[in-house]
């Protein structure tokens, strides 16, 4: 006999820690760069377009 306690555990975090690191020195690629920049100039025109706009300011919320 085969028994079983769930088929889906939920986990929550009890915390969530966030390090900020930084980048001082990057090589350029130039053939990568080159080959990217004409999909990087339409993603750039797409990504400003205003999609919506809310009359209120939002807020983080953190629950626990």
């Amino acid at each position: 006999m085969l028994i079983t306690t769930s088929c889906h555990q939920y986990f929550r975090p009890q915390s969530v820690k966030y390090a900020g690191y930084s980048v001082e020195q990057v090589a350029t690629d130039t053939a990568i760069s080159n080959f990217l920049k004409p999909y990087s100039t339409k993603v750039g025109e797409t990504m400003n377009d205003v999609v919506a706009e809310l009359p209120v300011t939002l807020e983080e919320r953190i629950t626990q």
